[in-house]
């Protein structure tokens, strides 16, 4: 690959980098599954639409609470 012959991230930072967005990834499917056990216990509310919503009233609420 060009990539890393162009461009060497050292072993450090990139090891630090996967780490943080395996973090990051692991946080956001944790949030989305509580809240599609949320949803789904409520049941007027159906779709990816109201789903989404579920997730912004949850970050809302802990945000300004």
């Amino acid at each position: 690959m060009s990539f890393k012959n162009d461009y060497k991230i050292p072993r450090e930072s990139g090891q630090s980098v996967m780490e943080y967005v395996l973090l990051v990834s692991i946080c956001l499917i944790t949030i989305l599954g509580l809240n599609f056990i949320v949803a789904s216990k409520d049941s007027a509310r159906s779709g990816f639409s109201s789903h989404f919503n579920t997730v912004k009233d949850y970050l809302l609420y802990t945000t300004y609470e």
